[in-house]
């Protein structure tokens, strides 16, 4: 009997029951946690098949598009029953679909992202929030390697950590401007990412961090620490993928091109980069951050371009 996928439990359960919220739907379908059934209904919002409004009592509610995409007949039974393959659902129920072919696809439950970090930050003074660190989620020589590499270069990066808050927040260039929304919900829902930071080696998206003004050098962080660093996360959480995004030409992907990846088990391993422009300083970061929103929420197009018209380049690494 072929597997039946949570995506595909929610869409049969829309198909019977629309206009279900997060919570209800992960109720009616036993998937958990519910940031999980948020995950997956706005994955299938970018792509054209669920539509998701306030509902009466405020909260988002979920609909089967009807527009062409699903019939508005009831469903078959044959069609909603437990285990019914997706495409057996959609042969049922689809007249047209609309949904636009995915060129890089990115399971958030099961993928680690990494972006690099901006020059422009938030200075907010006497702010000192709590929050994960990587530190603590590496063996202890790895975790003191990378803290010993951070307090070297306290110096040189003009470290202030009178005030402390969140990377993701810190971070105010393009990249996080376009992507702080689709970031802020991801992490929500638990989805792996990590910053390449030029005064922290390597944080976790939500990790608290200082001010500091120093960009990205490999040449500061020795001995492949970060590539040790990132590895071992891989391992520790049983990451399967790897979506990074980078300029080509800059430290922050020449680090990613670097790391052994082959030495863990992954399924897909993708660096995407702008292609070149005039006036990159602004629009490469830009497409960066709205290829992260589009990312996070399950992929890209095959045809997708930033609002500048820059198109991605794939480096495959692994």
């Amino acid at each position: 009997m072929t597997r039946t996928t949570n995506e595909e439990r929610i869409i049969a359960r829309l198909l019977d029951r629309p206009g279900l919220d997060d919570d209800e739907l992960s109720k009616a379908t036993g998937i958990s946690p519910r940031q999980q059934v948020n995950q997956i209904c706005r994955r299938l919002e970018s792509r054209g098949l669920v539509r998701r409004e306030p509902g009466a009592h405020g909260k988002i509610v979920n609909f089967l598009q009807s527009s062409g995409e699903f019939s508005s007949s009831a469903p078959s039974r044959e069609a909603t029953v437990p285990g019914a393959p997706l495409e057996q659902i959609r042969r049922s129920h689809v007249q047209h679909e609309h949904a636009v072919p995915r060129a890089i696809e990115c399971d958030p439950g099961t993928t680690l992202f990494i972006f690099p970090c901006s020059g422009s930050k938030e200075r907010r003074q006497d702010m000192r929030t709590q929050g994960p660190s990587i530190l603590d989620q590496l063996p202890p020589l790895l975790g003191q390697r990378l803290a010993d590499a951070r307090t070297r270069i306290r110096a040189r990066a003009h470290m202030d950590e009178t005030s402390m808050i969140p990377a993701w927040e810190r971070y105010t260039g393009s990249l996080y401007q376009a992507g702080r929304d689709a970031i802020e919900a991801a992490l929500e829902s638990g989805v792996h990412i990590i910053i390449v930071s030029g005064g922290y080696g390597l944080v976790l998206a939500a990790e608290p961090i200082g001010y500091y003004e120093a960009v990205f050098r490999n040449s500061w962080w020795p001995n492949r620490v970060l590539d040790e660093v990132i590895l071992d996360y891989l391992r520790r959480h049983r990451l399967r993928a790897v979506c990074a995004v980078a300029s080509a030409t800059t430290e922050y992907a020449k680090l990613l091109r670097r790391v052994n990846w082959h030495s863990v088990e992954l399924e897909n391993a993708v660096l995407l980069s702008p292609e070149e422009t005039t006036g990159a300083m602004v629009k490469s970061p830009r497409a960066q951050g709205e290829a992260v929103s589009m990312l996070l929420q399950g992929g890209l197009a095959m045809n997708w371009q930033s609002s500048d018209g820059l198109r991605l380049t794939s480096t495959r690494l692994v």
